[in-house]
C-alpha cells in the first residue's frame, strides 16, 4: 500500500499537460504536494538545494524529455551527478513515441518507466506501481 503523503515533482514545459497530470496524480490520493517546473535546469537547480535534506526530496520525478533550456536528457545527465541517499524514482512522461528514445532511455535505468502522454487515470495507478 502506497503512502498517503507522497511529494511528486513534474518537469514539463506545456501548461495543458502539467495541469493534466497534477489532475489524474491528485486523483490517485498518494500525492500530497505537486511541485512543477516548466524546464529541466530549475527543477536541477531545486534539486541541487535539497540534496543534503533527504526530508524535502521528492518520492517521484515525471519527467518531459523535449523542453527548452534543458531537456529531460540534460537533467538526467546532471541528476546522477547529485549526492543524494533517498531513492527518487524517476519516470519520464514524453509525447515521444520514438523507438531511440525508449533505447535512450534503458541507458538511465528507465526503459520500462517510460509512459507517452498525456497522462490518463490509469498510467497515472501506473506510476504509483513504480513507487513500490
Amino acid at each position: 500500500m502506497i503512502e498517503k503523503n507522497k511529494f511528486a515533482i513534474l518537469i514539463e514545459d506545456e501548461p495543458i499537460h502539467q495541469y493534466i497530470t497534477k489532475k489524474f496524480l491528485k486523483q490517485t490520493g498518494a500525492f500530497a504536494d505537486i511541485k512543477v517546473f516548466s524546464d529541466g535546469k530549475d527543477a536541477f537547480d531545486e534539486m541541487l538545494i535539497l540534496q543534503n535534506n533527504s526530508d524535502q526530496l521528492p518520492d517521484i520525478i515525471l519527467l518531459d524529455l523535449n523542453m527548452p533550456v534543458w531537456t529531460g536528457w540534460d537533467f538526467l545527465d546532471a541528476f546522477k551527478e547529485l549526492d543524494i541517499y533517498k531513492k527518487v524514482t524517476i519516470v519520464i512522461l514524453t509525447s515521444s513515441q520514438a523507438e531511440e528514445d525508449r533505447i535512450h532511455a534503458t541507458k538511465y535505468g528507465l526503459g520500462d518507466q517510460f509512459i507517452v502522454k498525456p497522462l490518463s487515470k490509469d498510467a497515472a495507478l501506473v506510476v504509483l506501481d513504480f513507487l513500490q
